[in-house]
């Protein structure tokens, strides 16, 4: 007797859907009050490395997190409402790759968008025309901003997805591999989709690298960079997340049709193969937020070793 596994699909892929709307209403209600941006805050003075210096910065920081973690969850929640709907889809409902598809809409779309609109809108620090500011001697581009393993991944994957798509396009033209309508379409949707990623990032990037960053000392100017340098990484995860899609479809069908197997270990593997790329590039991805070079600190916080001479007590 044949077993159906549609009805624990869509069991699975609607409890997956309760719990993403569960996480931001959660989130939403959890940072109504600023004492969650001024731990968080703290939090993130210690993983970056940087003192507030004041508590005029310390409050600018809070706010400034709190913002993004709340823009952050009503981004969510609307891609949430405009996916919803596709529960209600009696082919997708039933779908193993539908909660997949959100999440990754859901990270494209929610958190690297809401993260550039509140970093880009507002400044961190309100410096008077009158009041002295100080600057970095050049523009920065994103290597000043960001280490290679964080900036690298996304154009070296895009690259390898357009060439794995490239293969497979011939291949298919040619009649080496009669792929299913299904899979084919999945492929070039998702290349075209990342190459969109890919162009609308780089706009993005020179909009954030072309703002203004008002800062009266050196500390104030290592916290813009600093916000600088996570608003950039989320863009590039972006584009190693939508790269790795097109990336993963085509080099597992290709490893299928070369190997030419049946086993059906191997079969699942290649299946999940290019889902579960996307969870391992989020994370790793992610371990660099709240870091940046050592070169945009102040001087004084390169080196455990102080940079100048200090001068302890006076004449007798």
């Amino acid at each position: 007797m044949e077993i159906s596994l549609d009805v624990p699909i869509a069991v699975f892929n609607l409890l997956c859907f309760g719990v993403l709307l569960t996480i931001p209403v959660v989130a939403l209600i959890a940072t109504r009050g600023r004492a969650y941006g001024q731990t968080r805050a703290h939090a993130y003075s210690v993983r970056a490395r940087l003192p507030f210096g004041t508590e005029s910065t310390a409050g600018k920081v809070a706010i400034r997190l709190r913002a993004q973690v709340r823009a952050n969850m009503w981004a969510l929640l609307g891609v949430l409402a405009v996916t919803g709907p596709l529960l209600f889809v009696p082919g997708l409902v039933t779908s193993p790759h539908l909660m997949w598809v959100v999440t990754i809409t859901t990270l494209m779309c929610a958190l690297s968008a809401a993260t550039v609109v509140v970093n880009v809108r507002s400044q961190l620090f309100d410096v008077s025309p009158d009041f002295p500011r100080v600057a970095h001697l050049r523009d920065l581009t994103i290597r000043d901003y960001l280490q290679s393993w964080r900036r690298l991944p996304a154009p070296l994957l895009l690259t390898a997805a357009t060439a794995c798509v490239v293969l497979f396009g011939v291949g298919h033209a040619t009649g080496l591999w009669r792929p299913p309508a299904v899979t084919a379409a999945l492929i070039n949707i998702s290349m075209a989709f990342a190459l969109v990623v890919a162009v609308g990032t780089r706009m993005i990037e020179a909009r954030v690298l072309a703002q203004p960053r008002r800062a009266r000392d050196e500390l104030e100017l290592a916290w813009n960079d600093i916000f600088c340098a996570d608003t950039l990484g989320a863009l590039r995860t972006s584009v190693a997340v939508a790269a790795w899609l097109p990336l993963g479809l085509s080099a597992s069908f290709l490893i299928f049709d070369a190997m030419s197997t049946a086993d059906p270990t191997v079969v699942t593997m290649l299946q999940q193969f290019p889902w579960w790329g996307v969870t391992a590039l989020q994370v790793i991805l992610s371990l660099g937020q709240g870091t940046m070079p050592a070169r945009l600190y102040p001087p004084g916080l390169r080196s455990k070793i102080p940079q100048h001479a200090l001068a302890v007590g006076g004449r007798a």
